[in-house]
């Protein structure tokens, strides 16, 4: 496997080796969990050229088995290395029989986000014994948005001529339905010093979907705004990000 960074980097290769597999076995889980993870939340660089290989034949409507990625990955040199076809049948014959591909999904994300904070320069140490402390707050509120416009509009017109006058009334009902519930997901970090209790960097980050997406679950909603929170981190100190 490409194992190149040093031990003390969190990863979790049987995951990553146990959500493949999973979706090998069952094309519709990558539905469950593609909202929210992304091909660089692999560690393993073969892994996350499995991953983004197996989102573009799904989003061409292609079955996606060991034998038709092998076919689209017939070129990579990490593949053949570990076994080719032979690998990807492995991953699927590994995969658990009842798998809980978000949670898999959560895991890999939160590793990931654990990965970035190290390279800028942060480790992970024993609780309680670090210099700095991590305030995480999610909140997440439902509303209804207001309809633009009324649901009834009236017009009223005129016209005179040489051969008589009218008036005219016209009156205009929409039906299309009050808007659908929005939720807004929100997250906010704050890095305090430990001894102090002085606040040294904090960010928000929120974002509004309809009730009905997957991303409208926190868990889902956090993972994607912590993501871009922290890709530019540190950013400004205080600044709120709106993620569309």
């Amino acid at each position: 496997m490409e194992q190149d960074a040093p031990r003390q980097v969190p990863y979790d290769v049987d995951i990553e080796q146990a959500l493949l597999g999973a979706i090998l076995v069952d094309n519709y889980s990558l539905e469950r969990v593609s909202n929210s993870l992304k091909a660089e939340h692999f560690y393993d660089p073969l892994h996350q050229r499995l991953y983004d290989a197996i989102e573009r034949m799904w989003a061409k409507g292609h079955v996606v088995t060991p034998l038709t990625l092998k076919s689209l990955m017939e070129q990579d040199a990490g593949l053949a290395e570990v076994g080719g076809q032979a690998y990807l049948i492995s991953l699927a014959r590994a995969a658990p029989a009842l798998p809980n591909v978000k949670d898999y999904a959560r895991i890999l994300v939160d590793l990931a986000m654990r990965r970035e904070l190290i390279r800028i320069g942060y480790e992970e140490v024993a609780a309680g014994s670090g210099t700095q402390v991590a305030l995480v707050r999610v909140g997440r509120t439902a509303f209804q948005p207001e309809r633009e416009g009324g649901p009834v509009s009236v017009g009223v017109g005129g016209a005179t001529g040489g051969h008589g006058s009218g008036i005219g009334l016209g009156i205009g009902i929409n039906l299309s339905g009050p808007p659908p519930e929005q939720v807004t997901t929100e997250l906010g970090v704050m890095i305090r010093d430990r001894a102090s209790g002085e606040t040294l960097w904090e960010g928000r980050a929120n974002f509004s979907v309809r009730a009905g997406s997957p991303l409208a679950q926190t868990q889902l909603g956090s993972a994607k705004m912590a993501e871009a929170l922290f890709l530019t981190f540190p950013g400004n100190d205080g600044e709120t990000v709106e993620i569309r």
